[in-house]
């Protein structure tokens, strides 16, 4: 393994230079990455915590499962849920195909014509 490193940190030197604009080219979505898929994972923190504004993501009391056992204890928990699976399920049926259906429209009549 430690003979290929130095082979591949070669190649990387050689070719860097002949491709740079296209390195450049990933920056934008790797920082598009980061913002917005590896960021908000720290709001998922708030979920094991009795969360205070005031005391921030990082000091506020730890309390593990207790806010998920709350939650569904609720009476109104498991329609809460099934309705949310029921949302995204009409989502997929209705909203998906649309597109597709009415590009197959335009494209049928944009060839009869």
């Amino acid at each position: 393994m430690s003979s290929l490193a130095p082979a591949r940190v070669g190649k990387f030197r050689k070719y860097f230079p002949r491709y740079k604009y296209a390195y450049l080219l990933l920056i934008p979505g790797i920082v598009m990455t980061i913002i917005f898929r590896y960021i908000p994972m720290y709001g998922i923190i708030m979920a094991f915590e009795k969360f205070r504004p005031g005391m921030g993501i990082f000091r506020s009391p730890f309390v593990g499962f207790a806010n998920f056992a709350m939650f569904f204890k609720d009476p109104y928990s498991l329609t809460l849920v099934r309705n949310t699976f029921l949302l995204g399920l009409y989502t997929l049926i209705f909203a998906f195909p649309v597109p597709i259906c009415w590009r197959s429209a335009s494209t049928r009549s944009a060839t009869t014509t």
